[in-house]
């Protein structure tokens, strides 16, 4: 029988009337300190109960917690089981119990509770009983127990007796909403449908930080007035179960007053509108507060800022005609505020749904109070800060930086040493009273921070506000070196802020040492808030980039580019529509296109013609296809396009779309890589046959930059620490490099510009030189790397095709030893440029979305840590269906590989790519180093991540196995099952066969939890199953089998998302019958 976590409380009547009288000053405080006092006495006396009986000795942070008070019938244990097991990693089960005299009847009834721990590894019961047997303290004392395992409970989102079939949906609306504190099914909670009302909701962990812990008296009805209480100041969802998609759930905004003191949001811009335009959106959508001024302070922005503020009425813009920083800009607006309280919100900001009452409330309360800020978090669903702690040298720490924000020591109001002017809500008499923001701090930096202390000096309080969450982008307009531009200030304004405030920061910890972290940034621990930074202090935060990340479901993902652990550029094709040039070279109304209709497969398996999806055969000159490009590229991860760029001499060819882009408002960055090959019928760029020659000059390099220089003004152009990036693809063609390059840097200055980032091309092997030599600033790879291609497979079909194994290329890839120099990485999805070499093409032959996810995904982690500027990654490319390198939907996969893509911008997955990187290769090293090595009948060659003995775990949306037969044959099973599709609104996996030439279709049908298993399939017991088997002949050669489906599976171990853990697969082959097993 498993080991069942256990413990056993005896609850004494004064115990009880402890924690009820706490829950009832709880719910009448007045303000944030009475609360504050009431919550912690009713902690200790809980902890009293059970603190020194109970130590657990996992570490990890489970995401869910389920409280179920016994006696459960087996029919509810069953659907547990059935229901949850896919999160049975993420999910702690603690069982509340009254503990009886028969131990054998007890035994008996904890039977069905102890066979949850062969399924849950985390499942802990709690057995009580009460001091004395009169039966309103045993009524009395259950609810105490109740509230022992809400204590007790380590997940981020806490349920009681709840029904799983609901749970599940509530559970992905609030993975799906950070602003939000619970989840119910119900339209309203009320007292009278307490029991129903309560099992069909769910709520953060943090809500008893806040709120305390229900009074012991009717225990459903004391749960249903604790979330109340909390409901009145945070949001809620109601009619969660139905659907986690934006706009279908109800949001219940926090409890304003009837006549709200009226707010002046005051917002400093600087360039950047579309942030700015994004943060207005987001107010107007999120902000439910009634009485609110918004005033946005216009710092001499040279793009569309002035033109966006103008058109709008439901604003009052200020314009100056020169940028005068952050502080003044702010006591501008202050000076043209009506309101009684002053908001300051920085534009890189999307405040949330409710986001605004908790503020006001607290100044509405507590007139002690002078401030209060919001809870920042990241675009990536990560903690940005939950205020920050300063330390006795000036500096500050943000508290919580890139933890999970559910946490519940993140979400505790408390008072705190300042609070970001990124959000930061001030008394407006108060702030004039004490002369605004310092202008000695101008232009930016520890303006907010003195003004939190100057608050202090008087005798105000700053408090920290979780429940108002923020999503901040953070360094939009003053990047992110410290010694360069505005962020110098920071160094310089921290000297100044030591001087004024030396004589209270005395009191303050000192700065952190290695092996320190901030654990608490409540003041009344002031002296004691700096610990050790093990694992028990501060969880990781378990969600990760991806454009599904709970955090970023509603933001738009150009902005979130900017906070992305790399910048990824497609190269860009403009070659798809009509010229003159090309109707006399190649025929009337030849464009790439044409090239790629007419191709067909060159040998078997061959996978041409690549047919585009989607976006069909466009023309390049409707603007309308390049929005839509745009919008692909936006929406999977993409910061911008590098666009070939082609000048012969003062002649242009291929300029239209790039003419088009520049008088569009598209808003994706954009960047040119000159290609200034040669143009030849071969289409190589060599010398043969040519159609249009390069000539060069110094003439033809000034005119060249004066064309360039239109482009590079554009605000959307690429830059590089303020520098326009420009490629070039051929240096070693240019008579004299060094000369251009200074030649253009002159120019660049002369022209107003911080200088030129150059970036060589190494598209050839002659191209592989140090770039400083000939005065470029760093190089780029090019894919695919001619001179690594390995050896090509030897096939008398393939004719004279080069044809090389791309999962073979890629290892060769990620082997390639570092450059001493900065060279930045390029990856391929695909590689196959038939339809230009109809004759004698390369290609990469079997690419996957899989297995390029995993390389794109090296390539960004080994730029992680240069400066966030430097941190470039290319794509070749777009839409080079001539090459057939294109990210573009095509027929065969559709967008497999720009979720492929996106994917590669998760932490999580990248984290789990390397991890399974690692393990190939040290398999590989085994069977290289081991001759006697037993080979496998089957081999999970392509998408999976390993499993248990011959069970692979599917991961992405294609797989491959390859088979070597046993001599004598036998029978192949083959079994493919998701592990309960349906859990989050999904339907059966749609999945086909390929072997060979032979493509079926391998259905896929429910396998509900009484029908029988086979003893042989080994499958897992709940799901959707398919199988089939096959009769294999002895002496039959090795050959392959290939799973496509219609979705992306990722193994549950990527992280507890839900949607995640019901989209893991297992595949099964083996021999039976006779084969070897």
């Amino acid at each position: 029988m498993p080991l069942l976590s256990t413990v056993n409380i005896t609850i004494p009547a004064a115990a009880i009337q402890r924690i009820n009288t706490c829950a009832e000053r709880i719910a009448m405080a007045a303000n944030l300190r009475e609360r504050t006092y009431w919550t912690t006495r009713q902690a200790a006396s809980i902890d009293g109960l059970f603190k020194d009986l109970f130590v657990s000795s996992d570490n990890s942070q489970p995401a869910f917690t389920i409280v179920i008070r016994a006696p459960v019938s087996t029919e509810i244990l069953n659907e547990i089981v059935q229901t949850l097991t896919p999160l049975r990693d993420d999910l702690e089960i603690i069982v509340i119990s009254q503990r009886r005299i028969d131990a054998a009847d007890q035994d008996i009834e904890h039977a069905p509770i102890t066979s949850l721990a062969t399924v849950f590894p985390q499942v802990r019961l709690v057995t009580w009983n009460a001091e004395t047997s009169r039966s309103e303290v045993g009524d009395e004392a259950a609810g105490a127990a109740l509230a022992v395992a809400l204590r007790m409970a380590r997940g981020l989102t806490v349920a009681v007796n709840p029904k799983p079939e609901v749970l599940v949906r509530l559970l992905a609306a609030l993975e799906a909403h950070p602003e939000a504190s619970a989840a119910t099914a119900s339209q309203v909670l009320t007292q009278e449908t307490a029991c129903t009302d309560v099992s069909r909701t769910a709520w953060r962990n943090w809500v008893h930080a806040r709120c305390g812990y229900p009074i012991c008296k009717d225990s459903s009805t004391a749960l249903l007035t604790l979330l109340t209480l909390a409901a009145r100041e945070t949001v809620t969802l109601t009619e969660a179960a139905k659907d986690i998609h934006q706009g279908s759930l109800t949001f219940t905004p926090p409890f304003a007053p009837a006549k709200p003191r009226k707010v002046s949001i005051i917002i400093p811009v600087f360039n950047h509108a579309e942030y700015t335009r994004q943060c207005l959106a987001a107010l107007k959508a999120n902000t439910s507060y009634s009485d609110y001024e918004v005033i946005v302070v216009n710092n001499g922005s040279s793009d569309e800022t002035r033109l966006m503020l103008e058109a709008r009425k439901d604003i009052t813009a200020i314009h100056n005609t020169e940028n005068k920083g952050f502080t003044e800009a702010c006591n501008q607006g202050a000076k043209a505020a009506t309101g009684d309280y002053l908001l300051f919100l920085n534009n890189d900001t999307i405040p949330l749904k409710g986001w605004l009452e908790p503020l006001a409330r607290h100044l509405d309360e507590a007139e002690w109070a002078g401030a209060a800020g919001s809870r920042l978090i990241y675009p990536n669903g990560t903690l940005q800060e939950a205020a920050a702690v300063v330390h006795s040298d000036g500096t500050a720490s943000n508290f919580g930086r890139h933890d999970h924000p559910a946490l519940p020591k993140f979400n505790r109001p408390c008072e705190v040493d300042y609070c970001s002017g990124a959000c930061l809500l001030v008394r407006a008499d108060l702030f004039r009273e004490l002369g605004g923001f310092d202008m000695r701090y101008s232009p930016a930096y520890y303006e907010e921070t003195d003004l939190c202390f100057a608050m202090r000096e008087i005798g105000k309080a700053v408090v920290y506000e979780p429940s108002s969450v923020v999503i901040h982008f953070g360094s939009t307009t003053a990047g992110l070196d410290p010694s360069k531009g505005i962020r110098r200030h920071l160094i310089i304004n921290r000297e100044i802020f030591l001087r004024k405030w030396t004589h209270r920061l005395i009191a303050h910890e000192p700065p952190l040492n290695p092996g320190q972290r901030v654990v608490s940034n409540d003041r009344a621990l002031l002296g004691r808030r700096i610990g050790p930074a093990n694992a028990s202090s501060l969880q990781s935060a378990p969600h990760s980039k991806s454009a599904d990340s709970p955090c970023t479901a509603n933001i738009p993902i150009d902005v979130m580019q900017d906070q992305a652990d790399a910048r990824l550029l497609a190269f860009y094709l403009p070659q798809f529509h009509r010229v003159p040039e090309n109707d006399n070279w190649w025929g009337e109304g030849f464009t790439d296109w044409t090239n790629v209709q007419r191709t067909v497969p060159a040998f078997p398996g061959h996978d041409q013609p690549l047919i585009p999806g989607e976006l069909g055969w466009y023309d390049l000159t409707d603007i309308n296809v390049m929005r839509n490009q745009t919008d692909l590229a936006r929406r999977h991860g993409l910061h911008g396009f590098c666009f070939y760029h082609y000048w012969f001499h003062g002649r242009r060819i291929l300029e239209t779309p790039i003419e088009n882009y520049l008088s569009s408002d598209i808003s994706l960055p954009f960047c040119l890589c000159w290609a200034n090959e040669n143009w030849s019928r071969n289409w190589d760029g060599g010398n043969r046959e040519l159609l249009l020659k390069q000539r060069h000059s110094p003439e033809d390099d000034a005119a060249h930059f004066r064309l360039l220089l239109r482009f590079m003004q554009d605000s959307r152009y690429i830059r590089v620490n303020g520098k326009p990036l420009l490629l070039v693809y051929r240096t070693r063609l240019l008579p004299d490099p060094a000369t251009t390059v200074s030649r253009w840097r002159v120019m660049a200055e002369r022209a107003g510009l911080p200088g030129l980032y150059l970036c060589k091309v190494e598209g050839m092997s002659a191209e592989r030189d140090a770039p400083d030599g000939i005065g470029f600033d760093a190089a780029v790879e090019f894919q695919p790397d001619w001179a690594n291609l390995g050896d090509p497979r030897r096939d008398l079909a393939f004719g004279e095709h080069r044809v090389y194994d791309y999962d073979e290329f890629v290892a060769r890839q990620l082997t390639k030893p570092a450059a001493s120099y900065r060279r930045y990485p390029c990856v391929t999805p695909r590689w196959d440029n038939t339809p230009r070499r109809p004759k004698d093409s390369v290609v990469l032959l079997d690419p996957s979305p899989d297995r390029y996810r995993r390389w794109l995904s090296h390539a960004v982690e080994s730029v992680t840590k240069l400066p966030a500027d430097e941190r470039l990654v290319f794509i070749n490319a777009w839409n080079e269906w001539g090459e057939g390198c294109a990210l573009e939907p095509d027929l065969l996969r559709g967008d497999a590989y720009l979720k492929a893509t996106a994917a590669a911008l998760d932490a999580g997955v990248r984290t789990l790519d390397l991890q399974l990187e690692l393990r190939l290769n040290d398999l590989e090293r085994i069977r290289a180093s081991n001759d006697t090595y037993p080979p496998s009948p089957v081999s999970y060659t392509q998408g999976f991540v390993g499993g248990t003995e011959d069970t692979g775990r599917w991961m992405g949306r294609e797989a491959r196995m390859d088979i070597t037969p046993p001599p004598g044959g036998g029978r192949l099973l083959l079994s493919v099952t998701a592990e309960r599709p349906m859990l989050y609104g999904g339907t059966t996996p749609v999945v086909n066969l390929s072997i060979g030439d032979t493509k079926l279709p391998f259905p896929l049908r429910d396998n509900p939890h009484n029908e029988e298993q086979s003893t042989t399939s080994d499958t897992i017991k709940y799901g959707s199953t398919g199988q089939a088997t096959f009769d294999i002949e002895p002496g039959q050669p090795p050959f392959r089998i290939a799973l496509t489906a219609d979705r992306e599976f990722v193994p549950v171990e990527v992280g507890f998302s839900q949607e995640r853990a019901a989209r893991s697969v297992r595949v099964l082959a083996r021999f039976v019958n006779g084969g070897q097993a």
